[in-house]
């Protein structure tokens, strides 16, 4: 799939059926999570792939973590939130591994976990799966962590579950987005809304060069790089 229609197209999944992705599928999935954006290569995430028998185990975190943090739920509430676990044939568990105290701000160590979980979502459909970021209220719970291996300074992200949608519950077509309101241009007279107009057919201003030494790479003179 093409790599715009793959990120213009993308819906988030509402009922997903196997078979889940190969090993092989998989691998690249992750990959593709471990190749976004990250200043200074901390590599501020951690992947927790989870399948087939072992969502029981993930299902009865969940209900210990609700349990924890509500100790008067009742039992169909339990039951509900073990449900979360088996909603797809497989979850991949985001978590981002934040050094508090690293000169790379902790938005930026977010930013890249983010953009991580933004890269499997796409490869999923690159693939030919359907994928859907969930989140959950549940992440500070320590029975939770626990299970997933947790240290103080890692946050959950939550999970993003892969398969196959379902034909009877296909989400409907993304609506053509109008991004006046949400985009602008920096112009002499300030900032303008962003219309689709006769941009293309006008002149592109050329890149400034620098020459010499310097159109090497203006990223080697930056204090870090963005990998």
């Amino acid at each position: 799939m093409e790599a715009l229609d793959c990120i213009l197209n993308r819906r988030s999944a509402t009922a997903l059926v196997g078979p889940p992705p190969t090993d092989a599928e998989l691998d690249l999935i992750l990959q593709a999570g471990a190749s976004a954006p990250d200043h200074r290569v901390l590599r501020p995430w951690r992947f927790i792939v989870i399948r087939g028998d072992n969502r029981a185990i993930f299902a009865r975190a969940l209900a210990g973590a609700l349990a924890e943090l509500e100790p008067e739920v009742d039992s169909e509430a339990l039951r509900r939130q073990e449900a979360k676990a088996g909603r797809a044939p497989l979850l991949v568990v985001l978590i981002a591994k934040i050094r508090p105290n690293h000169r790379t701000p902790r938005w930026e160590q977010f930013a890249s976990a983010a953009a991580a979980g933004q890269n499997i979502c796409l490869a999923a459909k690159a693939l030919g799966y359907d994928a859907a970021w969930r989140s959950t209220r549940l992440a500070g719970a320590s029975s939770l962590r626990q299970v997933l291996d947790m240290q103080p300074e890692d946050d959950l992200l939550g999970w993003i579950e892969i398969g196959h949608q379902t034909p009877d519950k296909q989400p409907p077509p993304r609506p053509p987005l109008d991004l006046e309101g949400l985009a602008s241009e920096l112009t002499p007279e300030g900032l303008m809304p962003w219309r689709r107009g006769d941009r293309d057919t006008k002149p592109r201003p050329q890149p400034l060069s620098l020459g010499g030494k310097a159109s090497l790479g203006i990223a080697n003179l930056a204090d870090g790089r963005c990998g």
